[in-house]
């Protein structure tokens, strides 16, 4: 098993953020085997710009939920979670 935060990805796009908005990414998540992941928030295009938030957390082998607020970084209406 390779031990990559990008093993298995989630992208959700088409969404709108603005700058300077208080946003909050809320996720419920477990790991099998427990391991690291990443999620972040920006431009769900080239250049695939950051938007304010990318952190790598913690997964068990339990759900949990995951709250991850940041102030977004820059405007766009193709924001995308991933």
């Amino acid at each position: 098993v390779l031990d990559l935060p990008w093993q298995v990805c989630v992208d959700y796009a088409g969404l709108t953020i603005n700058k300077g908005e208080a946003c909050e990414v809320r996720l419920k998540a477990k790991g099998l085997p427990a391991r690291v992941a990443g999620v972040g928030v920006g431009l769900a295009e080239k250049p695939w710009s950051n938007f304010g938030l990318y952190k790598k957390i913690e997964l068990t082998n339990e759900f949990a939920e995951i709250k991850l607020p940041f102030k977004a970084t820059d405007s766009s209406t193709n924001a995308r979670i991933h």
